[in-house]
Order: structure tokens, then C-alpha cells, then sequence
């Protein structure tokens, strides 16, 4: 009966994998990515970009920013593919699969 009970030998999970593994379980994954966008965009473009944006958020797959220049709008607007490909590669899974810029 004792037996049943037993937990299998596996191998040790990393950091890394215990968390993501936490992150799925408790459905906060568009959360923990929510939090994190801000600073992953403002790496990846820039603090010039970072300053002209108002406010950016995840609501499901969809990334919405709000810019102050209307003209670093429209030069984003030609960039959004391959900004999404980078913050998708940054969370190293395909979390936003479409950008608004506002």
C-alpha cells in the first residue's frame, strides 16, 4: 500500500523549470508577462522609444502601446513583425501574436 505513495526518482528540476512549471500550474503566465513587458520593451528599443511611451499592456495575445509621437507611431507600425518575433523570443514562447500600437 506504502508503494503507491512513493515518488519516482527523476531527475532534479532547475530553477527555471520548477518556476515555469509553477507559472502554467497557477494560470498567471499573461500576468507574469504583463508585469515584465514594460522592461523588455524598453530594452529592446531603446530608452529614447521607452520615453515616448505612455503605456503598454498584455490582454491575452495581444500587446497594446501607447506612444507619444504620432511619427515614431507610424515608424513602429512597419517594425511590429519583427518587434513581436524579439519579445516573443525574449519570453522564449510565443506569448503576443499581435501589436497595437495606440
Amino acid at each position: 500500500m506504502r508503494d503507491k505513495h512513493r515518488i519516482a526518482h527523476q531527475k532534479p528540476l532547475s530553477f527555471s523549470e520548477v518556476l515555469a512549471h509553477m507559472i502554467e500550474q497557477h494560470q498567471a503566465k499573461h500576468r507574469f508577462y504583463d508585469m515584465r513587458i514594460g522592461d523588455m520593451w524598453a530594452q529592446l528599443l531603446g530608452p529614447n522609444v521607452a520615453e515616448q511611451t505612455e503605456k503598454i499592456y498584455l490582454r491575452g495575445d495581444t500587446l497594446y502601446v501607447y506612444l507619444r509621437s504620432p511619427v515614431l507611431k507610424n515608424q513602429l507600425l512597419f517594425a511590429r513583425d519583427k518587434i513581436k518575433e524579439r519579445l516573443n523570443a525574449q519570453m522564449k514562447r510565443e506569448v503576443i501574436k499581435k501589436i497595437v500600437l495606440c
